[in-house]
């Protein structure tokens, strides 16, 4: 090689970073960080002419040139470094953004440690420059590549060219120590062009600077800074790690060593290309990075917070499933989407509500491919991913996409119980061009939560229709209950009628016994009419009450018999409805005690309560029984003959008027039920004081 080669390229280059420092810092000053662009150039400056005198006098000064090299790459890092200045960035991205620098210092600094103490450290300077060169090297090219990649739209012609001309001096950089490590050499050629790029790279930016707009804001960094660093970063390590094994290799054999390096820097570079065209590989690798080294793309406490107030906000006045919809929504901001609910045959998936859209007519079939799919995997299916045949959807096609979806950009599937109960379908995003891992992972679980509120929602649904049908049926219970009485009173008339019709008492009694029947009709039908407004309530006197229902037992054996004291009491409540409560006490007591036996109704009254007990010597019951089967509902003891409600809607008056019942039973001895209710103001007053006023 011509001796003079080198020293015009240095030369050259030198003189070029001199034209470039001067217009940087006089006509371009306001363009770029103009103290970090001065220092990079004129540092770049000096090593050249460093370079070409050594060329020139043949004179290399080991110390000097490796601190000139190491220099020059502090000055460009740090300057490609300056151009992320103000823009929005994590704090993972500060390790990207300085850690070249970091890297070439302590290089620097080892260096010239091992070179003044030679023999402390196991290293030599031109070790240390190769090692240290490559690692600078691959650094400056990652940052670069994040110049370009998340530059504004409006800085991309400035930037290419500056990105281009500063990689140019990064990548022969790396070429020619790589190659230093396989050859144990550096290789002469590359050394004597390397002053022919440096120049060309100077025009490269001094073109991105005349073209840099003045105004123009900082490099905004964006989320895809993860991936593209990591993926420069590994295929350096990578290369490096290659270039070692080669260089062990030609070590033990000299003759194997040649071809081994051929072999193996030809494998790396197969592996690094099939890696970059591998989507699987890189995506897996992407997801990998992202979830362990930097830092998450959402705050999952805020979306949460803002997903579960969308659900159960009542301020927006809409159905639930709207809400759901638009929660949705607000995730990935897109403006409009649909909702499918699992049908009742569960055959297909039914529009049941949208936003910002008309409903679809058409239904999701569940045998459908992709609906199948969803069902199978659970998984949010990128629409555009699959129309664009990008993604790995298990054999999907996308002709498998149902015509209610072609104008939809994804499907989130809502997953219940392990099972897929509907599907959100949701428009184009704003902000978002292509879902990424947390994408899927955030609208999978918000999918689930969502799922949990509309399945709350149907089971409240269901629940309150099986309360009105309860509530009919029990209902109709009561009112047969009623009538099964009333009507055995009218049988008993048929039966003796035959034998008695011509007896005068007989037919008063008649009279007395359908007039009473009449009446306790017409009473249930006032209380079915004033059931929804809870009846009437009134002053209740509860001597009278007992009176009248003793009264009308007294028809059947054992008779009951009435005690109620000295003192009256009045109670706040429906005297219809009380009498009734304690007409089925009485009757109960009667049908648990043979004929011989007794039944007793009595009243007392302490401070602010009147008690009524109905007591009997019948059969008695169990504490079991009273505790778990004596007030249950449709619950009868009685067979076919028995409603199973009796004491039920004894309780239930008694609670309704402020008061409460209590049972004292024993097997074989008989029972007594107590019914405590409240006084009115005023309640308890003496008989014989009621009868001196009223004379």
């Amino acid at each position: 090689m011509m001796s003079f080669l080198p020293q015009i390229g240095y030369a050259a280059a030198a003189i070029a970073f001199v034209i470039v420092m001067l217009l940087a810092a006089t006509v371009w000053r306001a363009r770029y960080d103009g103290p970090a662009l001065l220092f990079a150039t004129l540092a770049t400056a000096i090593w050249c002419g460093l370079l070409a005198h050594a060329s020139a006098t043949g004179l290399v000064l080991p110390l000097p040139t490796f601190v000139a090299e190491l220099v020059v790459d502090i000055a460009w890092l740090n300057f490609v470094g300056s151009l992320f200045r103000g823009a929005v960035i994590g704090r993972s991205f500060l390790v990207v953004r300085y850690g070249g620098v970091a890297i070439a210092f302590a290089v620097l600094v080892t260096g010239v440690f091992a070179f003044l103490s030679p023999g402390v450290l196991p290293l030599n300077l031109s070790s240390v420059l190769v090692a240290g060169s490559i690692l600078t090297a691959i650094s400056g090219l990652a940052l670069l590549e994040q110049v370009l990649r998340n530059g504004r739209v409006s800085q991309r012609r400035d930037l290419r060219y500056l990105v281009i001309g500063l990689a140019s001096l990064f990548l022969v950089d790396l070429l020619l120590y790589s190659d230093a490590i396989l050859g144990g050499h550096i290789n002469a050629l590359f050394w004597d062009i390397r002053g022919y790029i440096v120049t060309m790279s100077a025009v490269l930016v001094c073109r991105a600077i005349a073209l840099r707009d003045r105004t123009a804001p900082g490099v905004f960094v964006s989320r895809r800074v993860v991936f593209h660093t990591a993926t420069i970063i590994f295929a350096g390590v990578f290369l490096a790690v290659v270039a070692l094994a080669a260089q062990l290799v030609r070590y033990f054999d000299q003759q194997l060593g040649e071809a081994a390096q051929v072999v193996l820097f030809s494998g790396a570079a197969l592996l690094f290309v099939l890696f970059i065209l591998s989507d699987r590989y890189r995506n897996k690798l992407r997801v990998l990075i992202a979830k362990h080294f930097f830092e998450a793309k959402y705050d999952y406490r805020a979306e949460w917070r803002q997903l579960i107030s969308t659900l159960t906000s009542v301020d927006l006045d809409l159905p639930l499933a709207k809400r759901a919809i638009r929660a949705l929504l607000n995730i990935v901001d897109s403006h409009s989407g649909v909702l499918w609910a699992m049908g009742e045959k569960g055959s297909e998936y039914v529009a049941v509500s949208s936003w910002n859209q008309p409903v679809p007519d058409a239904p999701l079939v569940a045998d459908n491919a992709l609906v199948a799919f969803m069902q199978r995997t659970h998984w949010v299916i990128d629409l555009d991913e699959l129309r664009d045949g990008r993604g790995e959807y298990e054999g999907l096609a996308p002709d498998d996409i149902p015509g209610a979806l072609n104008d939809l950009w994804a499907v989130v599937p809502l997953i219940h119980d392990h099972r897929v109960c509907g599907i959100i379908g949701v428009s184009p995003s704003e902000t978002v061009s292509r879902l990424n891992f947390e994408d899927h992972d955030l609208l999978k679980m918000a999918g689930r939560q969502i799922a949990s509120f509309l399945e709350q929602e149907r089971a409240t649904a269901r629940l309150a229709e099986t309360m009105q049908f309860e509530a009919f049926s029990r209902l109709t219970a009561y009112l047969m209950h009623d009538l099964k009485n009333t009507m055995a009173q009218q049988l008993l008339i048929v039966d003796n009628a035959e034998k008695h019709k011509r007896n005068p008492e007989f037919v008063d009694d008649v009279i007395d016994t359908v007039r009473g029947s009449a009446e306790r009709i017409r009473n249930v039908i006032n209380q079915l009419q004033q059931g929804s407004r809870g009846g009437h309530r009134n002053k209740v006197d509860v001597g009278k009450v007992l009176l009248i229902a003793t009264s009308g037992c007294a028809d059947r054996s054992p008779a009951p018999g009435a005690e109620l004291g000295e003192t009256s009491a009045t109670v706040i409540g429906d005297e219809q409805r009380l009498l009734m409560a304690v007409t089925h006490a009485i009757s109960n007591a009667q049908d648990a005690t043979p004929a011989q036996g007794r039944v007793d109704v009595a009243m007392t009254v302490d401070d602010d309560h009147c008690t009524i007990s109905i007591s009997d010597n019948g059969a008695g019951m169990d504490a079991e029984f009273v505790r778990e089967r004596l007030f249950r509902p449709f619950d009868s003891t009685k067979g076919a003959q028995g409603m199973g409600i009796g004491a039920h809607q004894i309780r239930e008056t008694i609670r309704e008027m402020g008061g409460d019942v209590a049972v004292d039973s024993t097997p074989g001895e008989g029972t007594t039920l107590h019914l405590r209710i409240p006084l009115a103001d005023n309640g308890a007053e003496d008989n014989n004081t009621m009868d001196r006023d009223s004379t």
